[in-house]
């Protein structure tokens, strides 16, 4: 028993310094991602935030869904265990408004839509980005612009890679 756990233990690592990383391991890269995003925040106010979709080639990734629902646990996670005074809004909240405004996945791209939708949902601050693939990678890019005057208070690209 002992001989076959030292053996998994000994591929993991293998396969680790490979560079082979699992769907798992995603989550956790966009969990820190979550953490790096949190500490650009600007702690002096209670500022309101949503996570936004993210692009690739000019338009919603087909993996977007994906990093909203991760960001936003993992910054609500991180936001919750620091204390800090920033209020996420929900996904299904930009959904609804996305539905009530019939708003058109080529018009998301655009910045001015961007803004005009972080106001409607009383956001302060969007997180957005986009994700470029790279040679067996994909390479994500995320900003947290400030509604009010399109500011860019921070950001973080981090390499991930996604099944």
């Amino acid at each position: 028993m002992k001989k076959a756990l030292a053996l998994c233990a000994s591929i993991l690592l293998i396969l680790s310094l490979m560079g082979c990383q699992s769907f798992d391991s995603a989550s956790s890269e966009l969990e820190d991602l979550s953490w790096e995003l949190m500490f650009l925040l600007p702690e002096d106010g209670t500022d309101t935030v949503v996570v936004y979709y993210f692009l690739e080639n000019g338009t919603v990734s087909p993996r977007s869904d994906y990093i909203i629902d991760a960001l936003t646990t993992g910054l609500a996670n991180a936001i919750r265990e620091e204390g800090h005074s920033a209020k996420l809004v929900s996904r299904g909240a930009l959904d609804r408004i996305l539905e009530e405004q019939s708003f058109q996945l080529s018009g998301l791209a655009d910045s001015r839509s961007q803004l005009a939708l972080g106001k409607q949902l009383g956001a302060d601050i969007i997180v957005t980005g986009s994700i470029s693939p790279r040679d067996g990678y994909y390479e994500i890019n995320a900003q947290l612009i400030r509604v009010e005057n399109g500011v860019v208070l921070g950001g973080v690209i981090r390499s991930i890679y996604l099944e």
